[in-house]
């Protein structure tokens, strides 16, 4: 299955202290239910990291991050790099929220 996404919104406004990006995905060849159940269980696994890391005492480094959560994004099915993205968002997660406190 392909898919592609383009982006939408290209210019920010100056001033605004967010980020936005608004996509649409096309899918080329293949189910749509497909890349849906892709998207359900990446959102899923996400939000399993952010709330482990919540539990926390505190921030840990990326190293340690890796070395927590790497072996449970890979049991999912995750290839490396899906695996990086999903553990390095939940980490800028969650020093976000906890810088704005």
């Amino acid at each position: 299955m392909r898919a592609s996404i383009t982006r939408l919104a290209r210019v920010m406004p100056e001033g605004m202290y967010y980020k936005a990006l608004k996509a649409k995905a096309e899918v080329v060849e293949g189910d749509i239910n497909n890349l849906l159940w892709d998207l359900a269980v990446h959102r899923y696994a996400l939000q399993r990291v952010v709330d482990a890391l919540w539990e926390l005492d505190g921030i840990p480094k990326k190293s340690q991050v890796h070395q927590l959560f790497y072996p449970l994004l890979k049991s999912y099915g995750f290839r490396a790099h899906v695996a990086r993205n999903i553990y390095s968002t939940a980490l800028a997660l969650v020093k976000s929220a906890l810088v704005t406190k």
